[in-house]
């Protein structure tokens, strides 16, 4: 289904786990999302929320003028305070690290761009248990 987040359409506790991936930082209103979000999922399940985008991530910064959208920067401790704002407890956070070689076609600079990134940065990912 395609819907927003503060159009959930299933009923309270419906799902045992909820996945976001690179989507709550478009949310207009972050802590509604991630309320509806603890609203559809059962007492004791889980919530992984895994985003490129936030602020120890150089690399995102341009992204909304690049995309002419309005996105969230928050930081590690930011997305964790959220998501315990709603009813979670976050049980872990890490960076999703990719010690991949660079691709051969790229040029020097995106090489080292995206190298950093890939072996120094990474993604974000948190796990959280609803309370």
């Amino acid at each position: 289904r395609c819907t927003d987040f503060a159009s959930l359409p299933w009923k309270e506790a419906f799902f045992d786990q909820a996945f976001s991936m690179e989507a709550l930082y478009y949310a207009p209103d972050l802590a509604a999302a991630l309320e509806a979000i603890a609203h559809v999922v059962k007492p004791g399940g889980g919530l992984t929320v895994v985003t490129d985008f936030y602020a120890e991530n150089p690399h995102s910064h341009s992204w909304p003028a690049e995309l002419g959208l309005p996105m969230r920067l928050l930081g590690e401790e930011g997305w964790q305070a959220a998501i315990e704002g709603a009813g979670f407890t976050v049980e872990r956070r890490w960076r999703c690290l990719d010690p991949r070689p660079a691709d051969p076609f790229w040029d020097d600079e995106r090489t080292t761009r995206e190298m950093h990134f890939r072996q120094e940065v990474g993604t974000l990912a948190i796990l959280a248990r609803r309370s």
